[in-house]
């Protein structure tokens, strides 16, 4: 699924998503055409981790 379904589904913003994605706490797929591809695992992941971590700069 990509990135805004994700987004859809956890209540997650699209950013935050993009954020964690960088920073190793989500993997995601790349596609010839650009777009991030998550799992639905990674949709019981988060719901299942709680409150994702946030790297204050």
């Amino acid at each position: 699924m990509r990135i805004g379904e994700l987004a859809t589904r956890t209540g997650i913003s699209v950013c935050a998503l993009q954020h964690y994605d960088q920073a190793g706490v989500l993997s995601s797929v790349r596609q010839d055409t650009g777009y991030r591809m998550f799992t639905p695992d990674d949709i019981v992941r988060e719901h299942l981790r709680g409150p994702l971590p946030v790297q204050r700069t």
